[in-house]
């Protein structure tokens, strides 16, 4: 099953191949009241983005599945476009001290820096542009937090419904995100450069039968190893061709050889001029 935001084609919502159970819409979608097409028909769908596919994913796990299964839940949240927190959350976090990072600043060719960065200062990517320049800097933190807060409640939705199937303990859980996101480092409010802030993401993963509670993995691990990882729960024969690698062994406890840098790369898109082509060389100290 594929719930939520898939965003791989701006005006394509039809069903993808190699699913069952289709619910997702055009484009990065909306916070509130989106249209979906589930399986082939469109309807709209009143409430708050979160809470509509986490619902959708719960009843979807609560069904009785014969065979093996996996569901993707994809969330809208913390995207923009604008960035809205549901409702009752709207408030959450005022009274939370916000501070700017301290290289908030650090963005001009005096800094070290090249010198697009200060040029993209009032584009859509920079601190001084429409998206970031509409609101003061704490009022967009804490929005873009508090947004996270209904993601935070869906996560124990959905967990406790695994529970109270019986499948919780028969099933692995992977928490990650597609990218990181720099809320003013160095004058930017982006993600297609290689900074730090941008370039991590969390990587949770449950399996009740590897590891142990809260084992932390330090290796150079990437959003391409996820699918070889899956594969290899599954029981079925490696991907050929990949670059990923399967997560098992680290989660294990074991040392393999493990990759000891890796390459990023943004390459530069029309539709989002204010950032040129960016290569990186990434490793366990220097970037």
């Amino acid at each position: 099953a594929y719930i939520g935001k898939w965003h791989m084609g701006e005006n394509n919502d039809e069903p993808r191949p190699g699913f069952d159970f289709w619910m997702s819409h055009r484009g990065q979608g909306n916070y509130f009241d989106i249209e979906f097409n589930v399986n082939g028909t469109r309807r709209r769908f009143p409430g708050y983005y979160t809470t509509v596919v986490t619902g959708a994913a719960v009843d979807w796990i609560r069904h009785p599945h014969p065979k093996p299964w996996l569901m993707v839940l994809g969330q809208k949240a913390p995207h923009g476009g604008p960035i809205q927190p549901e409702p009752r959350f709207a408030q959450a976090l005022d009274g939370f001290p916000i501070r700017k990072p301290v290289n908030y600043d650090n963005h001009s060719v005096a800094d070290g820096k090249p010198a697009w960065l200060s040029e993209s200062l009032k584009t859509w990517h920079g601190s001084q542009g429409p998206l970031y320049g509409l609101q003061a800097h704490d009022r967009l933190v804490r929005a873009y937090l508090a947004t996270l807060l209904s993601v935070d409640e869906s996560v124990g939705r959905v967990y406790e419904a695994l529970r109270a199937s019986g499948q919780l303990d028969r099933t692995v859980i992977v928490f990650t995100s597609d990218n990181g996101f720099v809320l003013g480092e160095h004058g930017r409010v982006d993600k297609r450069t290689a900074y730090e802030a941008r370039l991590r993401i969390p990587l949770i993963i449950r399996h009740p039968g590897l590891g142990g509670a809260g084992m932390i993995v330090s290796n150079l691990v990437l959003n391409l190893d996820l699918a070889p990882t899956l594969v290899d729960f599954a029981g079925a024969p490696a991907l050929r061709g990949t670059q990923g690698r399967s997560l098992r062994p680290l989660m294990q406890g074991r040392r393999p050889r493990w990759r000891e840098s890796f390459l990023y790369e943004y390459n530069y898109e029309e539709q989002f001029p204010y950032t040129p082509n960016v290569r990186a060389l990434r490793t366990d100290r220097w970037k």
